[in-house]
């Protein structure tokens, strides 16, 4: 099974939700720490954002513009 960049973000988002509806829970009962939290979603969104990045660029060579920098029509 091929896991595409795409799918990857969608996950990601995924998991970004579950821990803002999750986490003030944890926190609440002192299970994870305010600070925990907010390192690891911070890292988690890292990850994300690169990954958005890779599949733009790749789709910027897959698809170059009609216009190159500089041209236009």
């Amino acid at each position: 099974m091929i896991i595409t960049k795409r799918q990857m973000v969608t996950e990601l988002n995924r998991e970004l939700a579950q821990r803002d509806r999750v986490y003030p829970r944890l926190i609440d009962q002192g299970k994870l720490t305010q600070a925990q939290a907010d390192l690891q979603t911070e890292r988690l969104r890292a990850a994300r954002d690169l990954i958005k990045e890779l599949h733009d660029q790749e789709e910027a060579v897959a698809s170059p513009s009609l216009f190159p920098e500089g041209e236009s029509a």
